[in-house]
């Protein structure tokens, strides 16, 4: 829903392009956007992060990448085949002055790159082709690949030093005030690094395939950790109710 109500507002608050233009902005869907923005995605990637350890305990490498690629790769395939260049075309004739040309044209030469790239192409990348808003699922796939092959990697170096009894378990403790304040810093420092080289809104294709924004990604791969460990070491359930009051204030 968060992303819907974040999504819908685009068009009537802040002061960026969107499909519907010519209308003044509401500065309090404004100030919804912006807040909106500043946690969220954070959010629901360190949720994605927390139900992945259970998930791959409870089915396996083979069967956890199997699943994984079943449940995103679909809509993955067909938003990028289907949707996102029928967005992408009626955006390309309406707001980019390279004159008239047909879907099917537009599919194979623009969108595909099987066409020669205009010499005033006016980007942001070239071919058109793009994963659009679909980016957020391609991501939740390479994690979840790359959270495969590190479990794997664990496994074998457990393997190769010889298996040992298990360390007795130890109650679960929460970050104190000192680490969250630290890690916030942190976090905070490592993303204002990256956007003095990458602005916000700035996408970038890594390994031609990958759609990131370099400018968030400090915060995003950050707590996809965040909430493997937070699973790991039980700190939802045992972080203090009075301690969530107060950094909620």
């Amino acid at each position: 829903m968060l992303v819907v109500v974040h999504h819908a507002i685009q068009a009537y608050g802040p002061a960026d392009w969107w499909y519907v233009e010519g209308a003044d902005g509401v500065e309090s869907l404004s100030v919804l956007s912006v807040v909106n923005g500043s946690f969220s995605m954070s959010l629901f990637f360190l949720i994605a992060a927390y139900l992945l350890p259970p998930s791959y305990d409870r089915k396996g490498g083979g069967r956890y990448l199997l699943d994984r690629f079943r449940q995103f790769g679909p809509p993955i395939l067909v938003g990028f085949l289907v949707i996102i260049p029928v967005l992408m075309y009626f955006y390309y004739v309406n707001f980019r002055d390279y004159g008239p040309i047909g879907f099917g044209a537009y599919y194979l030469d623009i969108y595909l790159g099987m066409g020669e790239e205009p010499a005033d192409w006016s980007g942001p990348i070239w071919p058109d082709r793009q994963f659009g808003h679909l980016w957020f699922i391609q991501h939740l796939l390479v994690y979840a690949v790359l959270y495969a092959v590190w479990r794997g990697f664990c496994v074998g170096v457990t393997s190769w030093r010889g298996a040992s009894s298990p360390s007795p378990a130890r109650p679960a403790t929460a970050p104190g005030a000192g680490t969250i304040v630290g890690f916030t810093l942190a976090v905070a420092l490592a993303t204002f690094i990256l956007r003095g080289w990458y602005p916000v809104d700035q996408w970038v294709p890594v390994l031609e395939f990958i759609q990131a924004e370099p400018a968030d990604l400090a915060q995003y791969a950050v707590f996809f950790i965040v909430g493997i460990l937070a699973y790991r070491h039980g700190w939802l359930s045992a972080f203090p109710t009075r301690a969530g009051y107060v950094c909620w204030a």
